[in-house]
């Protein structure tokens, strides 16, 4: 008898969703709905310039490199939407192409960012992953005939920014930042192997930001 009056207990329990407090009284479970709100003054978007260095780690190729070809500075464009989900967490969607004396290096990316807001040079870091994507504007060698060229090379990549904001009146945000990607850009230049590969991008940039 005993043991069917606990069962029934137990059942109108989990059926009536309440719960058992130390002292014998019973109440209901009050729940909450999680909802993620996107608020439409959190967004932001951003255009920025600046200077870029590429490190030219091996190239093996036996035809005379083209002028210009192992020139790995140029400069960058960057433009982008991000959001802020806090005072010290924004993640951002962003455009960036550098253009090289010989080559283009168009990157499509996202980073996650964590920023310092008590302070009024406001510093932050964060972390960058996309897809980039290499071409060369032209054979960068000497022709050589016959051959076989790829001119484009494209992976995913990776890497690290860090950098500072100043935030002025109406809605508007300076910022400077560092940059560094981890590229592959490898290019098979003829049948026997021959080849140029680009890595590692590091990056400065200076721009504005709109907040909405």
């Amino acid at each position: 008898m005993m043991k069917t009056a606990l069962s029934i207990i137990a059942s109108f329990a989990v059926m009536s969703g309440t719960v058992c407090y130390a002292s014998g009284d019973m109440a209901p479970v009050e729940t909450e709905e999680t909802k993620i709100e996107i608020k439409p003054e959190n967004f932001f978007i951003y255009g920025s310039i600046g200077s870029t260095k590429n490190e030219v780690i091996s190239y093996t190729v036996n035809a005379e490199l083209a002028p210009n070809t192992d020139d790995t500075a140029g400069y960058a464009l960057e433009a982008g939407v991000g959001y802020r989900y806090s005072d010290n967490v924004f993640a951002t969607l962003f455009v960036n192409g550098t253009d090289l004396e010989e080559a283009t290096i168009t990157n499509y990316n996202a980073s996650l960012n964590f920023r310092m807001a008590d302070f009024a040079l406001t510093p932050y870091v964060g972390a960058v992953i996309g897809y980039s994507m290499f071409e060369w504007k032209d054979l960068p060698v000497v022709e050589k005939s016959p051959y076989s060229s790829s001119l484009t090379s494209a992976h995913v990549g990776m890497g690290l920014q860090g950098g500072l904001e100043y935030m002025l009146p109406n809605n508007i945000t300076l910022f400077g930042k560092y940059q560094y990607m981890n590229h592959d850009h490898m290019t098979n230049l003829f049948d026997e192997g021959e080849k140029i590969e680009y890595t590692n991008t590091q990056t400065l940039q200076g721009g504005v930001r709109y907040e909405f």
